[in-house]
């Protein structure tokens, strides 16, 4: 459980702030010069979504037999691509679709 807790709310919000963000933003088309912005308003979403997803999420993982750890494992890590790609696209909760080709890149995220 330490471990867990460790992972959670020490190195994720490092590796978001520092790699996760950046990356998918550049990646988006985002300017460099407006990383920090984006960091600065995802930041905070991206770290309680995934508080949200993997503390339960780790608890069953480990919890299950050694044999299915990995298919546990991928199921939550594909219910977190998709919360990560929303989040990292700006799509607002009360938009039908989220088409990211076709919009200019936003700084402030709607959650």
């Amino acid at each position: 459980l330490l471990q867990i807790l460790l992972e959670q709310f020490l190195w994720v919000p490092i590796y978001v702030a520092l790699y996760d963000l950046p990356l998918a933003s550049r990646m988006n088309g985002v300017p460099a010069s407006l990383v920090p912005d984006v960091v600065a308003s995802a930041w905070r979403p991206t770290i309680v979504a995934s508080a949200q997803l993997w503390t339960p999420a780790n608890v069953l993982v480990y919890s299950a037999p050694l044999e299915y750890r990995l298919l546990v494992s991928n199921i939550f890590d594909l219910a977190w691509n998709t919360i990560n790609s929303d989040i990292s696209a700006g799509c607002g909760v009360v938009e039908d679709e989220c088409d990211v080709r076709n919009a200019a890149p936003r700084v402030a995220r709607s959650r």
